[in-house]
């Protein structure tokens, strides 16, 4: 349903706009702004602009400079007006030890502005101010934690309702980092010492269930975090946790004594045994990339999903980030199980030009018993094929799982592969103990065609 706005309360001196009436200055707004609101649905109301045109009108120079100017709205200032009452609305939860699924139906605003109030905060531009003031206070109160089940920017769920399931290991230095609020993030810094941060973990380095304060904004993107942190002397290389030097993957955090840990809290896909450094990587943020390996990140460190920042830049196809690194002189041999190295990765998927960056930084082409041409010639890749044995890839080295690379090509059916090894010397009768021959698998996988048993088995004849 639709609403016109025709009665909106005259402002103080509006009489002396433009010696324009005041039903003149009704029918500009009405003319303009009809159809402002609409209700959707028979349980949930949601107001909203009828069209994008309104929205447009309202932050317009026109209205600003013609005779309805008082109705003038800027987003800085919309943003400014709905941060504050949002933050001021999650401060009334202070006293509630945890919010129970019943109970927060009674706030309709809650989950909104959980979730969306750092967003206005950051749009107001507002340098401190009532409204820093009430986010601190948000921050240092025992509503905070409420306001993290609201909504965890990181998971971007809600968890509220069950006290065991508040995430008391995401502190406020977590939380600013993973919203990109840096005049917050410092002043959280600065207070550090005063018992701000619950439990007295105020450290910068202070693990969450999600990685360091770091390796969090380095996975979203914030440079200008990322540089107060690296400033403030975080530690580059901190992943996961480590107790007396030694690091722990997170299988090995589970049902330890670690405060605040939370093992249903951890997403697989947010990599939390990463380093900073990885977690860049993996998201494309090349600018932060680069401030963490000035800063003396280790670049060889391994650890999620794929293993080093030179496995997961490399099956996230990122061509240029894989310059950054090789420039950087990672070690382009390390090899992570079950991947291999990162040329097995950059073969495995097909990835040419990333392939010929990583031989021309000095990846050793048979390494891991010619698994990087066993891989491509598996998957059908004929180009990275070539490339490989233009490097001197051993045609006729053994892998593991279908004996040699002219049967891996022959099994799966990929005959540009199987006549190109053969132009290179692949032996023809070379078999494994499963699937013996080339001839021999093609035939038991019926992958092949006429013409191809034509070709090896005139091969096999010479």
């Amino acid at each position: 349903m639709s609403v016109p706005i025709i009665h909106l309360t005259e402002p103080e001196g509006i009489a002396d706009t433009q010696d324009c009436a005041p039903n003149d200055i009704d029918h500009e707004v009405e003319k303009n702004l009809y159809g402002t609101a609409q209700e959707n649905g028979p349980y949930h109301f949601e107001v909203t602009l009828a069209h994008f045109s309104v929205k447009e009108y309202l932050i317009s120079t026109d209205i600003q400079t013609g005779p309805v100017k008082d109705y003038a709205v800027t987003e800085q200032d919309a943003s400014k007006l709905i941060a504050e009452t949002c933050l001021a609305y999650l401060l009334q939860f202070n006293a509630k030890p945890t919010l129970t699924y019943h109970a927060i139906w009674r706030f309709p605003l809650a989950l909104y502005a959980a979730q969306h109030w750092p967003a206005h905060y950051k749009d107001a531009k507002e340098e401190g101010g009532l409204l820093m003031q009430l986010a601190m206070e948000l921050l240092r109160s025992g509503g905070f934690f409420n306001c993290v089940s609201l909504y965890h920017p990181v998971t971007e769920s809600s968890r509220f309702g069950n006290f065991r399931t508040l995430d008391r290991s995401f502190l406020p230095l977590h939380y600013t980092c993973a919203h990109g609020m840096t005049d917050l993030l410092t002043c959280v810094l600065e207070e550090s010492t005063k018992a701000i941060v619950v439990d007295g973990l105020g450290d910068i380095n202070a693990m969450s269930n999600f990685g360091s304060a770091l390796a969090i904004a380095s996975s979203r993107g914030y440079l200008d975090t990322v540089q107060v942190l690296v400033d403030e002397r975080a530690n580059v290389d901190l992943w996961w946790r480590q107790l007396d030097g030694v690091p722990l993957k997170y299988k090995d955090m589970k049902h330890n004594d670690v405060p605040g840990h939370d093992d249903n809290l951890v997403p697989v896909s947010f990599g939390t045994s990463s380093s900073a450094l990885y977690s860049a990587c993996r998201e494309g943020h090349e600018a932060i990339v680069r401030l963490l390996l000035d800063s003396n990140a280790d670049a060889n460190l391994t650890g999620g999903h794929y293993g080093t920042p030179l496995h997961v830049a490399t099956a996230t196809q990122n061509e240029g980030m894989v310059r950054v690194l090789l420039n950087h002189k990672v070690d382009v041999e390390v090899s992570v199980e079950p991947y291999g190295t990162a040329l097995h990765v950059a073969s495995s998927e097909g990835l040419e030009s990333i392939a010929r960056l990583l031989l021309d930084g000095g990846a050793e082409v048979n390494v891991g018993g010619g698994k990087a041409l066993h891989s491509a010639s598996a998957r059908g890749h004929t180009g990275v094929v070539r490339l490989l044995v233009d490097r001197s890839a051993e045609v006729n080295v053994r892998g593991d799982k279908h004996g040699y690379a002219l049967q891996a090509a022959s099994i799966e059916g990929h005959e540009s592969v199987v006549r190109l090894l053969l132009e290179r010397g692949a032996d023809v009768n070379a078999g494994g103990d499963q699937d013996g021959s080339a001839l021999h698998s093609a035939s038991a996988y019926g992958s092949a065609s006429s013409e191809y048993y034509a070709t090896v088995e005139k091969r096999s004849l010479c």
